[in-house]
C-alpha cells in the first residue's frame, strides 16, 4: 500500500514540476507569436486595405475609383484621385477629385469621365486617415488602358 501511494504521489509530484513548466513554455511561444506577427515596414497601423483602378466603358470614357479602408473607425478618411493621360513622354493631369469623411472605417470615390480616344490612362490616388493626431498616408498607381 506505502508503495502505492509512493507511486501516485511522486506522479502528482511529477505533474507539478512539469505541467508548470509546460504553461511556461507556452506563453512563451504565445508571445513569441505575437512578434512574429508584427507588421513590418511596408504596413500601417491604421490601414487596413488600398486601391484604385481605371475601367474603359466606351472608346470615349473612363470609369475610376479608389478606396481605403482601416482595421477600426478613425477620425478622418481623405482620398485624392487623379485621372493622368501618357503624351508619350510625360503623364499629365487629365482631372482629380477628393473626398473627406469624418468617423468611418472606409471611404470610397468614383467617377465616369470623357476622355479623348487613341491614349492611355491610369489612376494615381493618396489615401489618408487620421487618427487621434497621428497620419498615415499611402499612394497607389494603377495599371494603365488604352481607350480607342
Amino acid at each position: 500500500m506505502r508503495k502505492k501511494l509512493a507511486v501516485v504521489l511522486s506522479i502528482v509530484m511529477l505533474f507539478m514540476v512539469v505541467l508548470p513548466g509546460y504553461g511556461l513554455a507556452s506563453e512563451v511561444n504565445q508571445e513569441q507569436n505575437i512578434i512574429d506577427i508584427t507588421p513590418s515596414a511596408g504596413s500601417t497601423e491604421f490601414m487596413q486595405y488600398w486601391t484604385n483602378g481605371i475601367y474603359g466603358t466606351s472608346s470615349t470614357s473612363v470609369f475610376v475609383d479608389g478606396e481605403t479602408m482601416a482595421y477600426y473607425t478613425v477620425d478622418k478618411h481623405v482620398i485624392t484621385m487623379k485621372l493622368e493621360r501618357w503624351t508619350g513622354s510625360s503623364w499629365v493631369l487629365c482631372k482629380s477629385w477628393n473626398k473627406t469623411e469624418y468617423n468611418t472605417r472606409d471611404i470610397y470615390i468614383c467617377a465616369n469621365y470623357t476622355v479623348p480616344s487613341g491614349y492611355y490612362y491610369r489612376v494615381t490616388t493618396a489615401h489618408t486617415v487620421t487618427d487621434n493626431g497621428i497620419t498615415e498616408t499611402k499612394a497607389t498607381v494603377s495599371d494603365s488602358i488604352l481607350v480607342d
